[in-house]
């Protein structure tokens, strides 16, 4: 949403009438702004945000979004890695993304970071302004899934095209558990991402088959056929590779067991000698039980978007994943073969042998391990 501080803002630039952001956008740019504020969270000693809103999710060039004004940010204690919450002097943020639980309890916390991304969402959604939007989409937070008793103005935005029902539901819902009362029945984050991934990969496929639809009935024979404006159909553009999540230099280069592409070679070595030196840690019986058993929960390789374990073998390598989607859904492990005592046939029988079920993963990927300024 833009107010009009943004608009005058943007007409210095000789950006007098902006077009308003396609939903496809809108929900990658959500997507990009939790991977940052997942990033702050992750880190050691944790970091707050304190003031998300959309106000402070910039876009650059090509229109990747960063996640800026850290002027409230709260950093905990170094020492206290277990820390949930922090409490302050003053209520500091801005209305109608305020938490009732920093108003009432004086508490800032991932929760209310997350109450703050919830009522974001639910601002990309409708276009709306912050203040009494809950109460104003009351409808369709209640039943996102029957458009016949939402009431406007609290209903998906039609300047950002049409939404598809599924999409639309799926942001209520989100917008919805970020943001109840009964802070222990609210989603988190990482949760939160997951599904934000999924919709971004999803319209992301969906795009790639019409384009290769529409590319395939244009072309005459090997060339492309010239527009109704008398121009040439533009080429498909090749999307340059993503930039690794951590160093924020290099392409990212590797893709783990759990599907998530977010590092280079060279920071997967990192990742791995880091746990190494945890793991000696752990195993020093010299150093205090305290420390060890520290040291023992950080011993292990993790994905730095989902915290599964990387193991020591990864899906794939090399240039290709840099330009490939940021999570690929694996395969279930193979079951492995089951060792069954010799079953004698009779007539018209045949042993049958068990066959087990592989688990997929419904939602894709949590926090990507971004900075606050994005990619």
């Amino acid at each position: 949403m833009l107010t009009r501080d943004s608009l005058r803002r943007l007409a210095l630039l000789s950006c007098d009438d902006p077009s308003p952001l396609h939903w496809q956008t809108r929900c990658r740019v959500l997507y990009e702004a939790f991977q940052a504020l997942c990033y702050l969270h992750g880190l050691t000693p944790q970091v707050l945000h304190r003031d998300v809103k959309p106000f402070n999710i910039l876009l650059d060039g090509c229109d990747r979004a960063l996640l800026a004004d850290v002027g409230l940010a709260k950093q905990g204690a170094a020492e206290s890695e277990a820390q949930t919450h922090f409490s302050t002097r003053h209520v500091q943020g801005t209305p109608g993304y305020l938490d009732p639980l920093i108003v009432n309890g004086l508490q800032h916390s991932t929760l209310t970071d997350g109450y703050a991304m919830g009522i974001t969402m639910l601002v990309a959604l409708t276009g709306l302004s912050a203040i009494g939007l809950k109460k104003t989409c009351k409808a369709l937070l209640k039943h996102p899934t029957s458009p016949e008793r939402w009431q406007a103005p609290g209903v998906p935005d039609a300047k950002a095209g049409v939404w598809p029902a599924d999409v639309v539901a799926a942001m209520a819902r989100m917008a919805s558990s970020l943001t109840l009362e009964d802070e222990e029945e609210r989603m988190t984050l990482a949760e939160t991402l997951r599904t934000l991934e999924t919709i971004v990969h999803e319209a992301a496929q969906g795009d790639a088959v019409a384009d290769t639809a529409v590319g395939r009935s244009s072309a005459v024979g090997g060339q492309p056929t010239a527009t109704s404006g008398g121009g040439m159909a533009p080429a498909a553009v090749t999307e340059e590779p993503r930039e690794c999540m951590i160093c924020m230099s290099a392409p990212r280069a590797v893709r783990f067991l759990c599907g998530h592409s977010v590092c280079c070679l060279e920071c997967l070595g990192d990742i791995r000698a880091r746990a190494d030196r945890w793991a000696r840690l752990a195993s020093d019986e010299s150093q205090p039980p305290h420390e060890r058993n520290e040291a023992a929960k950080k011993s292990v390789a993790l994905c730095p978007a989902c915290k599964e374990p990387i193991g020591g073998e990864v899906a794939e390598s090399g240039e290709a994943v840099g330009a490939a989607p940021t999570f690929v859904m694996q395969a279930p492990p193979a079951a492995a073969p089951r060792l069954m005592a010799p079953v004698a046939t009779a007539v018209g029988h045949t042993p049958v042998g068990q066959t087990g079920r592989g688990r997929f993963r419904g939602r894709g990927a949590r926090g990507l391990a971004r900075g606050a300024v994005g990619r």
